[in-house]
């Protein structure tokens, strides 16, 4: 492939056929002679347009939980106005408002790179708070999380335009995901090498502390939403025989988890030989992760950071993606409500968050189920990532051409 052509973006109005229809709205497909611009400026001027999206979109977060970052949670405020964090939460649940530094000093429940981020941002507020008293201590916790998980976020969407210079745009479905906007403020993952930097020397120097979230996490009971609540509260029927049992059996539970998941790695592992062209990484990704959280017993609201990036990398496809996304709004409206129901002030029946929960679970799998479709029928040129491989599979076929004008 020439440097010229790694760097040509693709148009979504003509690639893609949602986009396509609902471009006609507005005067139909870009055409092939509406600019004059080289490749390289048009990726430039896309990726300057998303890099701008996504900041609209933490800004518009941070304004979304604004009514709770003081801490003044009364009357249920926190889920009257859908604005409850954990990250103001756990700044005084972990002991960081106390200056306890966590795992050496404050046993952690959450992962290790997790466990150091609080500490690296709230142990210096704590500090600051000794000399200056009049300061909200979680307010300035909760900010400071804002700045440095918003650069994160602006630096997952440089990261994943880098990866798509030819569709600069997919990475516009990252950076204007309604998920994004609703549960941005959550670490996005680091990779092996700094996974062992930090993990190992809290293992070594603090076992106890660092199996805790292990521990934890192995005891603790089914979740809401996820599909085994679904098991014991399905939409209108109740509980389903032989899965509400697990609700009392988290042990045999953990163990069926466990082998499911299995079997949804073994399934993705075939998938790799049967393929007739070579999947793509983020595909592979997609679908285990896709498959430990379908299986999990924890299924919290903001793991979907965790499937929104590889998503858009598996399948920039804009249909199915907005409608799993109207999904994950609908589910995290329902959970607000859910959350008024266990505080004795219910706002809609139990089976307002079942039929939300079973949706989110439904365009999850129909999601997983396109990208297996795309890697045993894959498209010629429609790899976005596929640089050489792509030339076993041809060329695309060219759009249909607009009618020509003609003299009445």
């Amino acid at each position: 492939m020439a440097a010229a052509e790694v760097v040509r973006p693709d148009q979504p109005s003509r690639s893609d056929e949602f986009v396509r229809g609902m471009s006609e709205a507005i005067g139909g497909p870009l055409g092939t002679h509406a600019t004059k611009t080289s490749g390289t400026s048009r990726y430039y001027i896309v990726a300057r347009i998303v890099l701008a999206l996504v900041c609209l979109t933490l800004a518009a977060h941070w304004l979304q939980k604004a009514p709770c970052q003081d801490g003044a949670w009364s009357d249920l405020k926190q889920y009257r106005d859908m604005c409850y964090t954990d990250v103001l939460a756990l700044y005084y649940n972990e002991g960081l408002s106390d200056g306890q530094i966590p795992y050496a000093q404050h046993d952690n429940e959450y992962p290790v790179l997790t466990g150091v981020f609080m500490g690296v941002l709230g142990l210096p507020v704590h500090a600051l708070a000794k000399s200056h008293p009049q300061i909200n201590q979680g307010q300035w916790f909760y900010n400071l999380n804002a700045l440095a998980l918003g650069g994160l976020a602006v630096a997952s969407v440089a990261l994943m335009l880098g990866l798509r210079r030819r569709r600069p745009w997919d990475v516009a479905m990252f950076a204007v995901a309604p998920a994004l906007l609703l549960t941005a403020l959550v670490a996005f993952t680091v990779g092996i090498v700094t996974w062992a930097a930090v993990n190992l020397p809290v293992l070594f120097g603090y076992p106890d502390a660092w199996w805790k979230f292990f521990r934890f996490n192995n005891s603790r009971a089914i979740d809401w939403g996820t599909f085994w609540y679904l098991g014991d509260h399905f939409p209108f029927t109740g509980a389903i025989p032989g899965l509400g049992w697990f609700d009392g059996h988290i042990p045999q539970l953990n163990l069926v988890s466990y082998a499911l998941f299995g079997l949804c790695c073994a399934g993705v592992a075939v998938l790799v030989f049967v393929a007739p062209h070579p999947p793509r990484l983020a595909q592979l990704a997609f679908l285990v992760l896709a498959g430990f959280l379908v299986f999990s017993k924890v299924w919290s609201q903001q793991y979907v950071l965790w499937l929104l990036p590889l998503a858009v990398l598996a399948r920039p496809r804009w249909g199915v993606f907005l409608a799993w996304q109207a999904a994950e709004v609908l589910y995290f409206a329902a959970f607000y409500g859910e959350l008024m129901a266990a505080s004795s002030k219910p706002v809609f029946p139990e089976t307002v968050f079942d039929l939300a929960a079973l949706l989110r679970l439904i365009t999850v799998v129909i999601f997983a189920g396109y990208v297996v479709r795309d890697i045993l029928r894959p498209v010629a040129g429609e790899d976005p990532d596929g640089g050489v491989f792509n030339d076993g599979l041809g060329e695309p076929e060219p759009l249909p051409a607009a009618p020509a004008l003609t003299a009445a």
